[in-house]
């Protein structure tokens, strides 16, 4: 198909790959667009681009069984594009070491976590570092102070705000206790887990996805008490989550999936009854 499409010469006139004389209004526009992508990639043009495992397995191989095997292991074996530079940043002011597979994940789920887009949003700014903390804000303006503003300490770096100020710490700590007394789940005092969401526990697919919503609320407030002396409280959490569900609440009712919603949101829907009473 490929060779039929481009020539030595170029693209191939739309009269030799329609089967008519006569070429409809929407083969004209479907050519159209060829050409365009075509010209806008040379190199597929004159054919020096290399061939990837898929495609060379595709030229040169008979059909056979297991197929799918076969193409899951190669798609196992691609090399995965380098994660931007501000992941470096966070591994490095935290310590931590992230797989680039695992920084994948985390690019994934920032993009499906939510049907909001204001959860989605506040995902992405805090993944990508978008927040100026008291140092970078000092690397700009050097006589403004770099120290934290919740405990006074250097250097108020975005992964001291995040995660290392002692009275954040007391604020993560507290909300672990709250997801084990809601899920029964106990999560590892870490930032995987508790900003990225990086599980290293098992955990059934609908109660993760609880934790998950309860993990997002709790870093959504942090920005909102961006300069505060004081760490979020739990009554400010309770509303966050509450924000989240309703919007689960209204997709689930639009895509029909009330069910999944409803054993999703179960034991948070318990956790609030029991604290009403």
């Amino acid at each position: 198909m490929v060779n039929t499409v481009i020539t030595p010469t170029g693209i191939a006139p739309l009269s030799i790959l329609t089967s008519t004389d006569h070429p409809t209004s929407q083969q004209y526009f479907q050519y159209a667009q060829l050409s365009h992508f075509l010209k806008g990639e040379p190199h597929l043009l004159r054919g020096t681009r290399a061939h990837t495992k898929y495609e060379t397995y595709c030229t040169t191989h008979s059909l056979q069984i297991k197929h799918l095997s076969i193409f899951y292991r190669l798609l196992n074996t691609i090399n995965l594009t380098p994660p931007p530079p501000f992941t470096a940043a966070w591994e490095t002011e935290l310590g931590i070491t992230i797989p680039v597979g695992t920084w994948h994940k985390i690019f994934i789920y920032a993009h499906t976590t939510s049907i909001s887009t204001a959860v989605r949003e506040s995902t992405y700014k805090r993944i990508s570092r978008w927040h100026y903390s008291p140092a970078k804000v000092h690397a700009i303006f050097p006589t403004a102070p770099d120290t934290c503003w919740r405990c006074g300490q250097p250097k108020g770096t975005t992964a001291h705000i995040w995660w290392l100020c002692p009275a954040i710490q007391t604020y993560w700590r507290g909300l672990g206790g709250l997801i084990k007394a809601i899920t029964g789940h106990q999560l590892p005092q870490s930032p995987e887990t508790f900003l990225f969401l990086v599980h290293t526990t098992h955990i059934p697919n609908l109660q993760r996805k609880l934790v998950n919503h309860l993990l997002t609320a709790a870093n959504m407030l942090i920005p909102l008490k961006w300069k505060s002396t004081r760490a979020p409280s739990v009554r400010e959490w309770i509303q966050k989550v509450e924000f989240i569900r309703t919007m689960e609440e209204l997709d689930a009712s639009y895509s029909n999936k009330y069910t999944t919603y409803t054993l999703t949101w179960q034991p948070w829907l318990t956790y609030l009854g029991n604290r009403a009473t």
